[in-house]
């Protein structure tokens, strides 16, 4: 039988650090360049969005108060990959203070660029085009894997199919916003996952 308990303590710990990190970043970003309404997404995004912020943080929270409440969404893992998901979810907090770090007031809850929107392609950005939906995700599957629920991991990959359909939208708005410069950051920087190929091949989109 596995102790639940160290698990009931770090995952919403976990939980609680990403989401307070990502918020302090964000509350920079619309204090300095205002507020973007989310309806630039459409009501659909914007409504999946809202189900995964209430489904995952709230299965979690049932978790740590009751472990036995979530048996339903939980499958049998082995407790050393449970804690690599626990370890995995503590790397990605650091990083998505970094990144958050490099993109500055460019922050948004949309598709839609600021007014003030410049183009960052230092620090994680020079390796992917968008590293925050790679280290989001992967946070979530810490986190999922920790849990051990299948419930959060089916989430975060129905999560991740919706974020790259809205990834081709702002990927537009900022080719009409950059132009050349941006096609070619994004000819030379893959989507999500860094390239391991030689230098000078072209990216995958």
């Amino acid at each position: 039988m596995i102790d639940e308990t160290p698990f009931r303590l770090l995952i919403p710990l976990l939980t609680l650090t990403g989401i307070g990190v990502s918020a302090i970043f964000r509350h920079r970003a619309d204090r300095a360049g205002g507020r973007i309404p989310r309806s630039h997404d459409g009501r659909t995004f914007a409504a999946l969005q809202a189900a995964f912020l209430l489904s995952l943080p709230g299965c979690i929270v049932l978790y740590a108060v009751e472990p036995d409440w979530t048996a339903p969404v939980r499958m049998p893992l082995p407790t050393a990959l449970r804690w690599l998901g626990v370890l995995g979810a503590a790397v990605c907090i650091p990083l998505i203070g970094w990144l958050l770090h490099h993109l500055g007031t460019n922050v948004s809850p949309t598709a839609a660029t600021r007014a003030d929107h410049r183009l960052v392609t230092s620090g994680p950005y020079r390796f992917v085009r968008h590293p925050l939906y790679t280290v989001g995700a992967a946070w979530w599957l810490g986190l999922g894997v920790a849990m051990a629920s299948w419930w959060i991991l089916l989430c975060v990959a129905l999560a991740f199919v919706a974020i790259d359909r809205r990834t081709a939208r702002e990927e537009a708005a900022l080719l009409e916003r950059f132009g050349d410069e941006y096609r070619r950051y994004s000819e030379r920087t893959p989507r999500y996952l860094p390239r391991w190929s030689a230098p000078g091949r072209p990216a995958p989109g």
